[in-house]
């Protein structure tokens, strides 16, 4: 449904260490699949979010809807089809505005719902995420809310426009253990009603919920994708591991800071992997896919030809 090829980010911040946000990422959000998109801070996750819903431009390759180049989508046709639930509700919603409010925008402009009947079609939103009885929030500002009760508006407010894609930025994150799980239920739900998502989050054991597909992002790049089982069962990348490893482990030693590495020249996580060869830091990798049925790749030198009969000889003379 929502498709991204090759996109590429870059911040100049001056001087010669400037680095790429994001570099030749793709990946594709098909309808009643949900992908988790997960990475260390830093690691390209919410640029990503960003390019998808159209709110800064790439500087290289392109964004499909359907199979068409967005460029030729009316931005507010792609608003109600794409819509972003935002990390901080703080900030994502106005303060001068009630919650029926919120809802009324996109229930008007974008899901065409007549203004005199979007009060009911609000309730029944606020149901859904769990604000109930909705009576109650409608008249509400988000002052006074809760940090949750905020973020459940923000995601009510990002299905009232009734999209096909919905990019969520760590959206349980600010919610409380206890109504996480409903939260994360009402995508599943949405999901299995045709819904396309993109779970942005650091949380795997959430993910696990309701994600389908795996992405994982290491300094701007794509260095594992896959089916969530399958990633999680058996992990192709170092970093991939050490991200499962810091779950099962969580008295373990912090890893070292994150190296200024030139992304453009060998990999990115060379300096942290207890694998890494030399030629590693020298030599770029490409995603190499493992599982062609599966649709598994990974982006590890050790997974290429050279490396792969290397490995084997290893394992023939022991």
């Amino acid at each position: 449904m929502l498709e991204a090829r090759g996109l590429a980010r870059r911040y100049d911040a001056g001087g010669a260490r400037s680095r790429p946000a994001l570099a030749d990422v793709t990946l594709s959000l098909s309808a009643g699949e949900a992908t988790a998109v997960v990475g260390e801070s830093g690691s390209g996750k919410s640029t990503l979010a960003r390019l998808l819903l159209r709110l800064e431009r790439p500087d290289a390759g392109e964004l499909l809807l359907d199979g068409a180049s967005v460029t030729s989508v009316d931005e507010r046709a792609y608003r109600r089809r794409v819509q972003m639930v935002f990390q901080d509700p703080y900030a994502s919603l106005d303060p001068m505005r009630t919650v029926g409010g919120h809802l009324r925008g996109p229930l008007v402009r974008l899901a065409g719902v007549d203004d005199a009947g979007w009060r009911p079609q609000a309730a029944a939103l606020l149901d859904e995420v769990g604000l109930a009885p909705a009576v109650e929030f409608l008249d509400r500002r988000p002052h006074e809310l809760s940090g949750g009760q905020r973020q459940r508006v923000a995601i009510a407010r990002a299905l009232a426009a009734g999209p096909d894609v919905l990019v969520a930025d760590e959206p349980t994150s600010m919610l409380d253990v206890s109504v996480r799980v409903g939260v994360l239920d009402v995508f599943a739900a949405r999901k299995a009603r045709g819904l396309a998502l993109a779970l942005i989050t650091h949380d795997l054991g959430a993910a696990a919920r309701v994600a389908d597909r795996i992405v994982v992002l290491f300094a701007g790049r794509v260095v594992e994708q896959g089916p969530f089982s399958s990633v999680l069962r058996a992990p192709a990348h170092p970093y991939t591991r050490a991200l499962i490893d810091a779950l099962e482990s969580l008295d373990a030693p912090p890893p070292p800071a994150r190296p200024d590495a030139d992304t453009t020249r060998g990999c990115a996580y060379a300096a942290r992997c207890p694998r890494a060869r030399p030629a590693c830091s020298e030599q770029p990798s490409s995603l190499v896919v493992l599982d062609a049925a599966r649709d598994h790749a990974a982006r590890c030198l050790e997974h290429d030809g050279a490396h792969a009969s290397e490995r084997q000889r290893n394992v023939d003379v022991t």
